[in-house]
């Protein structure tokens, strides 16, 4: 079940991981394929293969980020939520 809560948290979460430069194999697991649209200030990429070529991009040219989450909003609608964080 979404709450706020396990929203912010796993942003909080997936911050982290960015900032460690995980390995897709870890990240890709946490994104739904089909539906992923995400707005970063250089590029929207959709689905896994515009994930991938961004984070390709992004961990070449920053080594050594510190992400802090400031602002988490959430619309939760049943199994699914609209998010936009704040970094």
């Amino acid at each position: 079940m979404l709450t706020e809560q396990s929203i912010k948290s796993f942003a909080e979460s997936w911050y982290k991981l960015l900032d460690v430069h995980a390995p897709q194999v870890e990240l890709l697991p946490l994104l739904d394929n089909e539906k992923l649209e995400m707005v970063f200030p250089e590029a929207t990429v959709y689905g896994h293969a515009g994930f991938e070529g961004w984070y390709q991009r992004v961990i070449r040219i920053f080594f050594d980020e510190v992400h802090t989450v400031k602002e988490v909003q959430s619309e939760i609608s049943g199994d699914s939520a609209s998010v936009k964080v704040v970094v």
